[in-house]
């Protein structure tokens, strides 16, 4: 594994690409998410009324795991960067220090 700074986090995670993230809940836990960022999809094209990216979130489009089949599962997700633990992304996996 290697390791990459918070700064060069966002970087990683750009449009359109499919990623594994690992990170702490606002209440403590470890949560993996899989799933893709970039996606448009179930949109209004009314946009956030914020910018993620000013709060240091990043969104995901979590996609089904196997063990959560149900489509209800899917849906868009934010992240804060200062959680990310680790990030799987382009084939390699990545400990955030």
């Amino acid at each position: 594994m290697k390791n990459i700074t918070r700064e060069k986090l966002p970087r990683l995670l750009q449009s359109g690409k499919f990623v594994s993230v690992k990170f702490r809940k606002k209440d403590g836990t470890i949560r993996n998410l899989t799933g893709r960022t970039g996606v448009a999809k179930h949109t209004t094209g009314e946009g956030l009324k914020f910018d993620p990216a000013k709060r240091g979130m990043f969104v995901i489009w979590e996609t089904t795991e196997a063990n959560r089949k149900d489509e209800k599962d899917k849906g868009y997700r934010m992240v804060t960067l200062d959680n990310v633990l680790e990030v799987r992304a382009d084939n390699e996996s990545f400990i955030v220090v």
